[in-house]
């Protein structure tokens, strides 16, 4: 009876460390590249993002290429390149769709929570 006990403290502990572990946020490069730039790509679109800090809250912004859904894009896009503006609580820019290979891309940027967010978005391809 005492070794089943055991063993299921010690499966309830594992399952336990697990999912702390997976709630853990990573922490994320200040200064990311996405795809391959080439000596070829010319700039195809930036934009720099910037929210000021509210109490307790999270600041997020979406960046999209073409930045109008009806504009044509320029160009294919072959690097994405995320740049944080500070050093400290930096919060995240994720690529949430398009990228490098397709003409049009999404990403998402994200303050932590009560932080603010400054972050440089440059997209490199090359035109057609």
């Amino acid at each position: 009876m005492s070794a089943s006990r055991f063993v299921l403290l010690a499966a309830l502990a594992a399952c336990c460390i697990a999912a702390h572990a997976a709630l853990v946020p990573v922490k994320q490069d200040a200064f990311q590249t996405v795809g391959t730039c080439k000596d070829s790509d010319v700039l195809l679109h930036a934009e720099t993002v910037w929210k000021s800090a509210k109490w307790l809250q999270i600041r997020h912004q979406l960046v999209s290429y073409p930045a109008d859904q009806t504009e044509e894009p320029a160009g294919v896009i072959s690097c994405v390149q995320l740049a944080a503006q500070k050093n400290t609580n930096i919060g995240s820019a994720v690529l949430q769709s398009g990228g490098p290979g397709q003409r049009a891309a999404t990403i998402m940027v994200k303050s932590e929570r009560g932080h603010s967010v400054g972050w440089n978005v440059l997209i490199f391809g090359s035109k057609e």
